[in-house]
């Protein structure tokens, strides 16, 4: 019973939801269509009038097929004022609708219920029985698009595959659709002239088509204005290029007329006639292609935008030296009602100059400040002055030559050597001769009006050193002289201040220099340079009161050269040095080889080596010191260096015995270089060595042991004179020396006996080494006796006298008299002798002489002993021992 009535339930909601259904259709869509053209599909349909009266909003629920494949459904409502007219749908399809067969379906959407499907329309694709095709055919496609291409085969045949040509893309699949039929998708990237498309078939058949690929217009900047103010012109930028000229160009629509082809090499513009007056105007243009259009717009009062035409019958009316008058011609009556301003261009040589004049239609100018007999090349151009838009064309150019005139003023320097002067100046350029130079003449004082012509730029003057020259030089052509330069030259006598010489280098190719100023340089400074070492030219710049510093042009320095650099301050009077610089525009590496006579000595265990000095030409640098690089047998390397760039010696110290290989450089601030390198053995030290050692000793002794015996008489008469001998004066009361004070030793007196004088010693020079007494040699003399006791003499021979002490014996008595010499310590005695009367009487006459020669001598010698520090002492003397009278 219960299953009964469940089923019976069923069958009613069954039948509930049927009605449901069945009453939508009342509403059902009518007429569906569907159609499509390269790849694009429309569907279309009618409404069912009983619609009309639903009050909820109607919509359509579509679906579509492709080869029996849903592809895409959507959704689409009809608006309330649609209800019960024509519907459509458009859907853009990636491949090409003839590729392949079609299918839609429709149905009505109201209130959550729907209707039943409306039976489906078909768009079968294009059937091939005889021919191969691929779709689409020269199509247009845009960069950055994504494309399908079809290919599709008869019955029976089937497709291999599909490729490109003339293009490479990552972004490429294939899709089969069915053995007749297959797809190419890509994304296209980049341009292309055209892309080939091939398809292959199972027989082996290639065929295919091809794809154009551009952009649209690019079109931009429309700007309108007028030349001869009775048309419009107007100008644009054409913008990318389309890359679509034998495809699709662009067509052009200007204020609704229609213009093919108006861009020619990428400038775009159009004419249209009309009325200019003032008053603003609008001006549309419009550029289109298959892939898209671009619309531009420009609005202005033509009056302001006037781009004039070029003069023409442009003329130089008046010529001269300096100046010059141009006139040209306005084709067009209305420029002339125009305030104008023209720019006028003036070309000499490489040089460009322009000038503007202004004027109501202006048509003639003056140019000032030309150089005499120059040609130069002239052109003109106007806009208008009061709303200036742009410059107009330039007129055709006018070549024109201007008079002679007498040279420019000379740029004079001078340079001081030795005795004479060397007046310079430099040669005049093109532009500041004003014809050709015939000569130079220059001219100075002293004391007569002095001058000399000279057809080189420099000329050399013997002037007097003690005074200042002011000295003029000028040049002259066909149309006279010009105006003198003066230079003043000063003193070259030997007062000029000394100026210490500094180091300068360029930078980068370009040699600056400053320095400090100076309160005398009234007209500025004077720099001037020369190659240092060798002959070259002079140059000089003269600089500005207010600047201390400057560049010197690197046309005229060479690299590697040094050049020698002074600054002078430029006053009233003759210029003042300044500064001095040794300079190099750019250092150079020293070749190698560069020191001359480079030797090497052994000292002891040291190797010293030596060279010659540097001479400044082949220095292409400054050197800042020397480094020596020996290396041993071993291979060790060793170094020794010094900084002091006048060194002209290094030693190696403590260096073994074996042979070195001394590498001698300069140091730079470009490196080393000048590498020269000898070699040499050191030796260790040899008996050939000792024996030249003593035998110089040796040498020296014997020289000077001959000095010795050549000068002996003088070195004795200075150190050791001889001891005058004693002589006896026969006259004891007139001795003709100076009488010794008496002394008798109390030990040895006789009460009963007189004292006597002490007797006094003559000594004659030349007393025998030996210490022995000649007779003739010692004579004593007894100035004074007492109490008329007379003391005879005997003749003594053969005496001994010893080097100390020496005594003289006596018959009667025997006195003894003793000296001290004082240099050396040493004490001398000085003997006694006695004479006998047949000697002294015999001698008498002799010793008279004698005594005189003797006594000078003994002055002589007293006083050489003073000199000498000699002192005679006299200790004492004996009292006489008389045995009988």
């Amino acid at each position: 019973m219960t299953r009964l009535l469940l089923l019976l339930l069923l069958l009613i909601s069954q039948s509930s939801q049927d009605g449901a259904q069945e009453g939508v259709l009342d509403c059902e869509p009518q007429n569906l269509t569907l159609s499509g053209s390269g790849q694009t599909l429309w569907v279309t349909w009618d409404e069912d009038p009983s619609c009309s009266a639903a009050a909820a909003p109607l919509s359509y629920r579509l679906t579509l097929f492709r080869e029996e494949q849903q592809v895409e459904e959507a959704n689409v409502s009809a608006g309330p004022d649609r209800v019960g007219s024509g519907q459509s749908w458009e859907w853009k399809s990636k491949l090409p609708v003839d590729c392949a067969s079609h299918s839609v379906r429709i149905r009505s959407w109201l209130n959550d219920r729907l209707s039943s499907w409306e039976r489906r329309r078909t768009r079968p694709g294009r059937n091939s029985s005889k021919n191969e095709e691929i779709f689409p055919q020269d199509a247009v496609l845009a960069v950055g698009s994504e494309a399908t291409f079809c290919c599709l085969l008869p019955e029976g045949n089937r497709v291999e595959n599909m490729s490109l040509r003339n293009y490479n893309s990552s972004n490429l699949r294939t899709t089969r659709i069915s053995d007749q039929r297959f797809s190419l998708t890509l994304r296209l990237e980049t341009v292309g002239n055209h892309v080939d498309v091939k398809c292959r078939d199972s027989d082996g058949g290639d065929y295919g088509a091809s794809v154009y690929i551009g952009y649209p217009p690019d079109d931009r900047d429309l700007r309108c204005e007028t030349r001869d103010l009775e048309s419009a012109e107007c100008s644009w930028k054409k913008g990318r290029d389309t890359n679509l000229q034998l495809k699709s160009s662009t067509k052009y629509q200007f204020n609704g007329s229609l213009y093919e082809r108006p861009c020619k090499d990428g400038i775009c513009s159009l004419k249209k006639k009309l009325k200019v007056d003032s008053g603003e105007k609008i001006w549309t243009l419009t550029a289109e292609n298959k892939l898209g259009n671009v619309e531009l717009r420009d609005s202005a009062d033509l009056m302001t935008r006037i781009y004039l035409l070029a003069p023409e019958g442009l003329s130089a009316s008046q010529v001269n030296s300096r100046n010059i008058s141009l006139r040209w011609n306005w084709t067009l009556q209305r420029y002339r009602d125009l305030n104008l301003t023209c720019q006028v261009k003036v070309q000499h040589g490489d040089r460009t100059s322009t000038t503007e004049h202004f004027g109501l239609g202006l048509s003639s100018a003056v140019l000032m400040g030309l150089i005499p007999n120059w040609e130069y090349d002239v052109k003109v151009r106007c806009g208008t002055a009061q709303h200036f838009w742009k410059w107009g064309d330039w007129s055709r150019d006018e070549t024109f030559r201007t008079k002679g005139d007498v040279p420019d003023v000379l740029d004079v320097w001078m340079q001081k050597k030795e005795n004479q002067v060397v007046i310079l100046w430099k040669e005049l350029l093109d532009t500041q001769r004003h014809g050709d130079i015939s000569g130079y003449q220059v001219s100075w004082k002293t004391g007569a009006d002095m001058n000399q012509t000279s057809d080189v730029h420099n000329v050399s003057l013997s002037l007097d050193t003690g005074r200042q020259h002011a000295v003029n030089v000028s040049a002259w052509n066909q149309y006279g002289r010009s105006a003198p330069s003066a230079i003043i030259v000063p003193g070259l006598g030997p007062g000029e201040t000394a100026v210490k010489t500094s180091q300068v280098t360029g930078r980068d190719r370009v040699l600056n220099l400053s320095w400090s100023g100076s309160p005398a340089a009234s007209c500025g400074y004077v720099v001037d340079w020369s190659p240092a070492v060798r002959l070259g030219p002079v140059d000089w710049l003269k600089v500005p009161p207010n600047e201390t510093t400057a560049s010197l042009p690197n046309n005229t320095l060479e690299g590697g050269v040094r050049y020698s650099v002074s600054i002078f301050a430029c006053t009233d009077g003759a210029p003042v040095l300044l500064e001095k610089r040794d300079a190099y525009i750019r250092e150079t590496q020293i070749e190698d080889g560069l020191f001359r006579g480079m030797t090497s000595r052994q000292q002891d265990s040291d190797a010293v080596v030596s060279w010659l000095p540097v001479p400044l030409r082949e220095q292409s640098a400054f050197i800042t010191g020397y480094v020596l690089e020996y290396r041993s047998d071993s291979g060790k390397v060793f170094t020794v260096s010094t900084d002091d760039p006048e060194a002209t010696t290094l030693t190696a110290k403590h260096l073994e015995v074996g042979t070195y290989s001394f590498t001698l450089a300069a140091l730079t601030a470009v490196g080393r270089g000048g590498n020269t390198t000898i070699s040499a053995t050191l030796n260790p030290p040899t008996p050939t060595l000792i024996f030249v050692s003593l035998g110089v000793v040796f040498v020296s002794l014997l020289l000077v042991l001959f000095l010795c015996y050549r000068y002996w008489a003088c070195i004795k008469q200075k150190v050791y004179p001889p001891i005058p001998k004693p002589v006896m004066s026969n006259l004891l009361f007139s001795s003709p020396v100076k009488s010794c004070a008496g002394f008798v030793h109390p030990e040895l007196s006789d009460p009963s006996l007189e004292v006597m004088d002490v007797l006094q010693l003559h000594l004659k020079a030349g007393t025998p080494e030996s210490g022995y007494v000649n007779q003739e040699d010692v004579s004593l003399t007894c100035p004074q006796t007492h109490n008329g006791y007379y003391n005879g003499t005997s003749p003594l021979s053969g005496v001994l006298l010893s080097p100390f002490r020496g005594e003289i014996p006596n018959l009667s008595y025997n006195p003894t008299t003793e000296t001290r010499d004082q240099l050396g310590g040493l004490n001398v005695s000085c003997g006694y002798k006695p004479q006998s009367s047949v000697e002294t009487s015999g001698q008498n006459q002799d010793q008279d002489q004698d005594q005189d020669q003797d006594k000078d001598q003994n002055q002589d010698q007293n006083k050489d002993r003073q000199d000498l520090g000699i002192v005679c002492i006299s200790d004492y003397i004996l009292a006489p021992q008389l045995s009988s009278f």
